[in-house]
């Protein structure tokens, strides 16, 4: 193995607390992934050689922000693509974590990596909001997005699994200020903004509390 990615990887196990068992099931996924990247996309080509923290660190930060009381309820990450936050976590042992997506063949990859590290995950092949409006899944008890749409997009694309106690833990870019304005044109929520340990630029959003504005109610 690339003495690089061994080097991360330890570096990766010491950020993230992750015990020896639990960083073999990491590096399983690192290599599927690896293997994986040359037949479908799954990762930006240029993000492969910083996998350990642009990834997988980048995923595992959310980890302490998962309420106690919430981690026996259902975890979806919707728009998932190659398992990022919702696989890390689920390896994490964070328990019914719901990994959903709209391509088939990210959704094959995502089967396998489940299957060789047996962690305790459910891959979805499907377009929310569309059959989450059919009544098939049940109310998220915590909303996980990386990089999946605009917040005022993403809302509407969550809001049929979401609940009055639904906790929404989303990462976001340099333009989150902007992002959270344009929310609140339609949206209500508690918020909580967090610095990111792997980008200086980027923000962990928690929202709660997720409501449309009264003026946007039929």
């Amino acid at each position: 193995m690339n003495k690089k990615l061994v080097n991360d990887a330890e570096n990766f196990a010491k950020t993230a607390n992750v015990s020896r068992e639990t960083l073999e099931k990491f590096m399983v996924y690192q290599e599927l992934l690896s293997k994986w990247q040359k037949k479908i996309n799954l990762i930006g080509p240029s993000t492969i050689y910083n996998l350990w923290e642009r990834h997988f660190l980048d995923s595992a930060q959310l980890m302490q922000y998962i309420p106690q009381k919430l981690h026996s309820g259902q975890i979806y990450d919707v728009g998932t693509g190659a398992g990022f936050p919702g696989l890390v976590l689920s390896i994490m042992g964070v328990k019914n974590v719901n990994l959903i997506d709209s391509d088939t063949r990210k959704c094959t990859f995502l089967r396998e990596v489940v299957r060789q590290t047996e962690v305790n995950a459910n891959v979805i092949n499907a377009r929310l909001p569309k059959d989450a409006q059919q009544n098939i899944y049940p109310e998220a008890s915590v909303i996980f997005a990386r990089a999946l749409a605009p917040l005022p997009k993403l809302l509407d694309i969550v809001f049929p699994v979401i609940s009055p106690t639904t906790c929404c833990i989303l990462l976001k870019g340099e333009k989150f200020n902007e992002e959270i304005l344009n929310a609140r044109v339609s949206w209500k929520f508690e918020l909580q903004t967090l610095d990111s340990q792997t980008s200086e630029s980027g923000k962990i959003i928690i929202l709660n509390e997720v409501c449309r504005n009264e003026s946007e109610v039929e």
